[in-house]
């Protein structure tokens, strides 16, 4: 108990006092009684109200404070809960890098009955393999060796390569339609006929590329060069499928400078 509200007891005390005198007041001789007994009444009233305010004031200042400490107490709650989700973005982001770079560890896999399914719609089709010789890469290139002659297309061989050369300076899957010049058994096909062979062929290639991204393999055509690093002979209008490195969390996009490094 603080002094201000001692002394409101101490007023109310002297209130009551003063009411139990006015009640006297009223017997025999009581007039000296009446007028001590409203003085006192009046001083007790007094302190009760002075002492009433400034409890008053106590109390709302130590309102204010309780105020005061629960916004800082919500301030630093919040303050904990931002931290705490930069906390669990972090351990998920870490999760993830974490799964990323488990992926990435392991060779990439396909479904081989799947592929040849949907490229069964193009029996006949001749196609090459050209892979870096490393184990991952060599894995895939089995693996959709496999599955292409399951689907009744024909494999005339294929080659190897490594990362200095264009052919292999990205990762991932890349697949090209060998153009159908007039030569060999094409030689007396119009190029209307030519072209349309051609844009067959193309349709092919990327029916292939769309097969394998279903499978979650990074794949892409790119156009024929003119100049074919591997050329075969009596190999117009081929799919060329050219198997390069499995990409990885953080590496570039372009190889040959990392190949020019070694």
């Amino acid at each position: 108990m603080d002094f201000w509200e001692a002394l409101e007891i101490i007023g109310e005390a002297l209130v009551i006092v003063g009411v139990v005198g006015e009640v006297f007041a009223d017997w025999p001789d009581g007039e000296k009684l009446a007028k001590a007994s409203s003085l006192v009444l009046i001083i007790g009233l007094g302190v009760s109200l002075g002492a009433l305010i400034q409890t008053n004031e106590g109390f709302n200042g130590k309102i204010a404070d309780l105020n005061l400490q629960a916004s800082k107490a919500t301030e630093l709650a919040a303050a904990n809960e931002k931290e705490a989700a930069t906390q669990r973005a972090r351990a998920d982001k870490d999760e993830k890098d974490l799964l990323q770079l488990q992926h990435a560890s392991l060779p990439r896999e396909i479904d081989e009955k799947r592929l040849a399914t949907s490229m069964r719609n193009f029996p006949g089709v001749h196609f090459l393999v050209f892979t870096i010789g490393d184990f991952e890469p060599s894995h895939l290139s089995g693996l959709i060796e496999d599955s292409l002659s399951e689907a009744s297309w024909t494999y005339n061989g294929g080659g190897g390569g490594s990362v200095g050369q264009p052919e292999f300076s990205k990762t991932g899957v890349w697949i090209e339609a060998a153009p159908f010049p007039k030569s060999g058994e094409w030689k007396n096909l119009s190029d209307r006929a030519l072209a349309a062979k051609h844009s067959h062929l193309e349709y092919v290639a990327l029916a292939l590329r769309d097969s394998l991204r279903d499978q979650g393999i990074k794949a892409d055509t790119r156009p024929f060069p003119k100049e074919a690093a591997f050329p075969f002979e009596g190999q117009d209008g081929t799919i060329h499928i050219f198997v390069s490195i499995k990409p990885f969390p953080g590496m570039p996009d372009n190889l040959l400078p990392l190949s020019h490094d070694r």
